[in-house]
């Protein structure tokens, strides 16, 4: 990769004359260096341009965090509509992470009608390419019986690809159902190695749980 200035205002200047040359991927990384130390509105607004010349000048990465970006409304106003557009731009480029994002939206109904077999379809692709998040999602959506077929233990299966990455929620939820009986048969030791590795990666939830003060936690999946 490109090493920052120790300017990062600098930096962005710097790799932003290789993007007016057209190159996509020095666009981007000019908006990643100062993406990292953006902590003011104006920071996100700046920011927030650098991703969307990177967008208009094809990079697939650069479309994906200006759909995300108008999606969350950070740097520029919430637009779903145009989240859409872009995020569909980047997916049709095979970026996996625009795929999440689109069976997100398709799942929550945002900018769009709720579609539960569409944002399955974009989770599918996304979870192919490895992403965590893609997995958990299709394991909730199991689990809840949204989906026809599989139930619990296909849930199990998916929640299982996303723990072994590292995903918190999903390691949270599987110490749970091994706690519990719940599509798995009941291993406390199980129970407790996933719980403890939630809590190191940052769950609270799983945190409280091991402290004794979550007798009553309840599962993602309902």
């Amino acid at each position: 990769g490109i090493g920052a200035p120790p300017d990062a205002k600098a930096g962005v200047m710097w790799l932003g004359a290789a993007s007016g040359a057209g190159h996509a991927r020095a666009t981007f990384n000019a908006a990643a260096i100062f993406a990292s130390i953006a902590v003011t509105a104006k920071d996100r607004k700046f920011a927030f341009d650098w991703y969307e010349k990177a967008a208009l000048a094809g990079s697939p990465m650069g479309e994906t965090l200006t759909g995300f970006c108008l999606y969350k409304g950070i740097g520029v106003k919430k637009d779903w509509k145009r989240a859409v557009y872009w995020l569909e731009k980047a997916a049709a480029n095979g970026e996996e992470n625009a795929e999440f994002l689109l069976g997100l939206m398709h799942e929550n109904g945002e900018g769009r009608k709720a579609d539960l077999a569409k944002a399955l379809e974009w989770y599918r692709r996304s979870a192919a390419k490895g992403i965590p998040n893609a997995q958990f999602r299709i394991g909730l959506m199991y689990g809840k019986g949204l989906l026809k077929g599989g139930g619990v233990p296909e849930s199990v299966v998916w929640l299982r690809k996303a723990a072994e990455q590292g995903l918190p929620d999903a390691q949270y939820n599987l110490g749970l159902m091994s706690y519990y009986g719940r599509g798995v048969t009941v291993d406390f030791s199980e129970a407790y190695c996933w719980l403890t590795l939630s809590a190191e990666s940052g769950s609270t939830d799983a945190e409280s749980l091991l402290g004794g003060h979550g007798e009553h936690a309840d599962l993602a999946l309902g």
